[in-house]
C-alpha cells in the first residue's frame, strides 16, 4: 500500500516494517556477494596465481608522487618526535611493580595458545616470515621458538632487531606530493 497516498499509523508500521526487510536483505545479499569474491579470488590465489593477480591488479589504483625518501623520515621522525604531554606527569613517583609471574619460563602450552592466535592472509614483516609458515609448522617450531624465548628471558636482553620497526606510507586522501597525506603502517620482525 502507499503510505505516501494513505498516511496511517498502520500504514507506517507496515511502510517501516517492509523498509526493514528489505534493507536486511540488501545487507544479506551484499555480504554474499563479498563472500563469494573473496572465496572466488582465495581460490583463484591457490590454483591460477597468474589470473589472480591480474584480476587483483585491476583492482589496485597506481599512485605515482614525485616524494623522496628523505621527504618521507623528515615527515615521519617530525611525527615520531612531537611531545605527548599529559596533565601530571608523575612519571617519577610511580614505584616499580615486578610480577614474578611474568618472569616463568615459557612453556609449549602458551606458545601453542599464542600461535593458534596468529591470523592467516596479513602481511609480512621486513623478515618475510608469513603467519602462515610458523601455524604450519607449528609442532616443529614450538620447542625452538620456546628455547630461544627463554634464553631471552634468562638473560634479560631483548634482541634489538625485534624492536626496529619499518614505516611502509600508505596513501590516504589529498595531494598525492604532500607528506602529511599518507599514514605509516609499522612492520616489524613477526617473532617479535
Amino acid at each position: 500500500m502507499d503510505f505516501n497516498r494513505y498516511r496511517s499509523n498502520e500504514n507506517r508500521l507496515h511502510f517501516n516494517l517492509a523498509k526493514q526487510r528489505y534493507k536486511r536483505l540488501e545487507n544479506q545479499l551484499k555480504r554474499q556477494y563479498k563472500n563469494q569474491q573473496g572465496d572466488m579470488l582465495s581460490k583463484l590465489r591457490k590454483n591460477n596465481p597468474k589470473r589472480f593477480y591480474r584480476k587483483f591488479k585491476k583492482c589496485k589504483k597506481t599512485i605515482t608522487h614525485t616524494l623522496t625518501v628523505e621527504e618521507f623520515e623528515k615527515h615521519f621522525k617530525n611525527l615520531i618526535s612531537k611531545d605527548v604531554t599529559t596533565e601530571d606527569q608523575q612519571s617519577d613517583s610511580i614505584p616499580e611493580v615486578v610480577y614474578e609471574e611474568l618472569d616463568s619460563p615459557f612453556t609449549d602450552l602458551e606458545l601453542d595458545t599464542s600461535i593458534k592466535y596468529l591470523k592467516r592472509d596479513k602481511s609480512t614483516g621486513y623478515d618475510n616470515i608469513m603467519n602462515e609458515y610458523i601455524l604450519t609448522s607449528r609442532n616443529f617450531i614450538k620447542p625452538v621458538l620456546c628455547k630461544l624465548f627463554n634464553r631471552i628471558l634468562s638473560a634479560g636482553d631483548f634482541p634489538e632487531i625485534w624492536v626496529n620497526n619499518i614505516i611502509i606510507p600508505v596513501f590516504k586522501k589529498g595531494p598525492v606530493d604532500d607528506p602529511g597525506n599518507y599514514r605509516g603502517i609499522f612492520s616489524r620482525i613477526t617473532c617479535g
